[in-house]
């Protein structure tokens, strides 16, 4: 299309150049397209007159794109003894060759044919001559004579013939196609003055390439009456060609990106068969190229994540390729990458023969404001000189104009009034002849229409004024006459000037420092009264008012509970009792709760084992009674070898124990590690004066100090309290069941009642009266 072009704009006498900067423009805004056929078999075409037919065609090897079987060698240069047909003016395009969407690009030869040698000698009748291959075995070779055969047309009159050879050859291929050109011979003037006349052309289609080749054609006649015909067509590359997006060789994999933690990319319907190439970069810096499998991806940390990041890729196979291109960050606002940007900025300040320079650099085209600033001495704050603020967004360095260079005249970067750079002058103190100890910064400004001036005190973003020439002095203080005076005199330093009408000068301060080490020592002895008081304070409240955990003061501290299980009313308070003392970080054991151990062990064993333990461990041993257990103690007492097994203790626990820990009361050394105590008025048995008694829940308090042992005195009364009666709320219920069943026991044993048992454990009971 765009040849065509061409062809029309020079046909039409339009200049030359134009016609030339007409088809950039075409080329370059991707408006020409290039032509396509749709067959995988070799076309041949001529105009005019002419006749042609493709003599050697071979379908697989263009299908297959590999070399062809088939060597062309022209032969020598022969005389011409009559007229003939010889190719001139060989060009070439490229063309694309399609199998439905999938195209590649193919060289399409167009050869002018013309009759050449007509002043020769005169064309007899029986001159037409054709040729045919020889291609005997005994040749030895791919080559073929050509022999003259004497064959005529009767009914379309004799023709004159060629045999043309179109030969292509690249770096992977190469192919060579014969065509076989006529024409009749009453189409050609014969005894025409010219030596040759242009009767058409001729059209081969075509050869297959790939982008960014070269094929070198050679084309000449068989026999050959003229020198071979050379010329090398240069197939576009896919960064060039227009038709990138149709042609497989060209094909670009697809990006695929996610965001989570970090970035992470990678390609669409990858395979690891195929690599392909990855190179992020942004406008300071690039990344190597990285190779990758084509399942594989790639994370970009998100600490160098930034707007501006770009990231390309490619087939590692492919050198000449369209890479594309995604900045997938570059409207992400809800990533906050502003933070990252800075952190990867950088910012520089030198002198170079006594001018002060700047140099910023950021990742993306960023601006930002760079100013002036003055560091005290005394302070770490910087003071910001008044119109020296400038927007950057450079990357080399730049001058600052107007300064005096000192080492406490620095350089900011703000971006939305927050500081992100900060660098000072890289020079000496001594190289300035004003001594500066405790500094302040003056602007000076100067009004030439009303021949005046001002100077003010720079105080953050505030300036006060000291002095105008209209009115002198205006603030009467110490200090502010001081600085004046110092201004005045030349004594202050002079760091900068506009150019104009503002110029900064920074002056020392002399204060008046009389009582000022008094007020400060006076000052930290008052702070160290304030804290050594509030230590004092704070310790005396936490030991008044604070508790110690549970852990610190009953220590994890081992309690048997020895009971008489007798029904399972109290064997339930026996059992809640027992989990509120271990709630207060007490080791407690149960025989309820050990089972296991005591079938393994058996009664009498485990009984003495957990004697054994108390004594070692400075344990306590409770021993609690009721009527059940009372009654039982004295029927052991009266025994003493025999235990009566009842439903509610199949073990004989209580009878086992009592055989452990009897001889402790009996010798008087039960005072130390035995409690003995009851839930309600029980008559308990003397065994003898070494114990308390603790009626329980009444003298929970008691009890509990008991068991807290050495650290008694860690449980404040409150805590005690607190503890005690959140034990006696637990044991209400269980307490209130208990009490019933006892009630109803009592009764049974007057004259006329009688108790039966609704289970076996004798657990719910029912009042029977006697009626007469």
């Amino acid at each position: 299309m765009c040849l065509l072009a061409m062809r029309h704009c020079l046909a039409a006498r339009t200049p030359r150049m134009i016609c030339v900067f007409l088809l950039t423009l075409l080329l370059n805004n991707a408006i020409c397209t290039l032509e396509r056929i749709y067959s995988y078999s070799d076309q041949v075409t001529c105009t005019g007159d002419l006749s042609c037919t493709l003599s050697s065609n071979n379908p697989e090897f263009i299908s297959s794109f590999e070399p062809s079987d088939v060597l062309c060698i022209p032969g020598d240069k022969e005389e011409v003894v009559h007229p003939v047909l010889v190719p001139d003016n060989m060009r070439s395009q490229t063309i694309l060759r399609c199998k439905g969407d999938q195209c590649f690009p193919c060289v399409e030869v167009v050869v002018d044919i013309y009759a050449a040698y007509l002043t020769v000698s005169e064309y007899v009748a029986d001159d037409c001559d054709e040729y045919y291959y020889d291609c005997s075995d005994e040749s030895g070779s791919f080559y073929c004579e050509y022999q003259n055969v004497n064959d005529l047309d009767d009914e379309n009159g004799n023709l004159i013939c060629a045999y043309v050879f179109i030969n292509a050859a690249s770096y992977s291929s190469q192919h060579c196609a014969t065509v076989k050109v006529s024409v009749p011979l009453l189409s050609i003037s014969l005894g025409h003055k010219q030596d040759r006349i242009k009767l058409g052309s001729l059209t081969f289609r075509c050869f297959n390439s790939s982008p960014d080749s070269e094929v070198n054609l050679t084309l000449y006649t068989v026999p050959r009456y003229q020198d071979i015909i050379n010329n090398t067509h240069h197939v576009s590359g896919c960064k060039t060609l227009l038709f990138q997006k149709e042609v497989t060789q060209c094909a670009v994999p697809t990006q695929h990106i996610s965001f989570e933690e970090n970035l992470s990319v990678g390609i669409v319907n990858g395979s690891r068969h195929r690599s392909y190439n990855l190179f992020y970069f942004d406008t300071s810096k690039k990344s190597p190229v990285i190779k990758l499998n084509g399942d594989e991806r790639y994370t970009i940390p998100k600490e160098f994540m930034v707007t501006c990041l770009c990231l390309q890729v490619w087939w590692s196979n492919q050198s000449d390729t369209v890479r594309e291109m995604r900045c997938p960050l570059k409207d992400r606002t809800d990533l906050q990458l502003e933070e990252n940007l800075w952190s990867h900025s950088n910012f520089s300040v030198t002198v170079e023969r006594g001018l002060m320079l700047y140099n910023f650099q950021a990742p993306c085209n960023v601006s930002a404001e760079v100013s002036l600033c003055w560091k005290y001495s005394h302070s770490p704050r910087c003071q910001e000189l008044p119109f020296s603020y400038e927007i950057t967004t450079y990357k080399e360095s730049q001058l600052v104009s107007g300064v005096v260079p000192h080492p406490s005249l620095c350089m900011q970067v703000k971006s939305k009034g927050k500081i992100r750079h900060m660098e000072c002058a890289p020079v000496q103190a001594s190289q300035n002849k004003v001594e500066l100890k405790e500094e302040v910064v003056l602007l000076a400004s100067s009004i030439p229409q009303r021949n005046a001036s001002s100077v003010c005190l720079m105080e953050k973003h505030i300036c006060t004024q000291l002095y105008n020439s209209t009115h002198q002095i205006v603030s009467r203080g110490y200090m502010e006459q001081n600085i004046i005076s110092s201004y005045l005199s030349d004594r202050c330093l002079k760091i900068w000037s506009d150019g104009e009408n503002n110029e900064v000068y920074v002056c020392s301060l002399e204060r008046r420092h009389r009582w000022i080490m008094l007020y400060v020592v006076a000052v930290l002895f008052l702070l160290f009264l304030v804290i050594v008081t509030h230590k004092l304070v704070t310790k005396w409240f936490k030991s008044v008012f604070s508790y110690k955990p549970l852990g610190e003061i009953f220590q994890n501290r081992r309690v048997w509970i020895v009971y008489a299980p007798d029904s399972q009313t109290y064997i339930d308070l026996v059992r809640v009792f027992a989990a509120s003392l271990k709630n207060l970080q007490l080791n407690v054991v149960l025989d309820q709760w050990h089972i296991n151990e005591i079938c393994k062990l058996g009664t009498i064993s485990w009984s003495h084992r957990q004697r054994s333990l108390i004594k070692e461990d400075d344990g306590i041993i409770i021993l609690l009674f009721d009527e059940g257990a009372l009654e039982r103690y004295k029927e052991w007492i009266g025994s003493e070898t025999q235990c009566r097994l009842l439903n509610s203790d199949p073990y004989c626990s209580f009878g086992s124990a009592l055989s452990c820990i009897h001889a402790d009361f009996v010798k008087g050394s039960a005072e130390e590690c035995y409690v003995v105590a009851s839930f309600g008025q029980v008559n308990v048995p003397l065994i003898n004066n070494s114990y308390t008694l603790f009626r329980l829940p009444s003298k929970m308090e008691e009890l509990l100090q008991k068991l807290a042992g050495s650290n008694q005195d860690k449980l404040r009364k409150t805590q005690l309290d607190q503890l005690s009666k959140n034990i006696a709320e637990s044991l209400k219920e269980p307490m209130k069941k208990y009490q019933h069943m006892t009630d109803l026991q009592r009764r049974s044993s007057q004259p006329g009642h009688e108790m039966v048992s609704m289970n076996s454990n004798g657990d719910n009971m029912m009042e029977q009266h006697l009626l007469i």
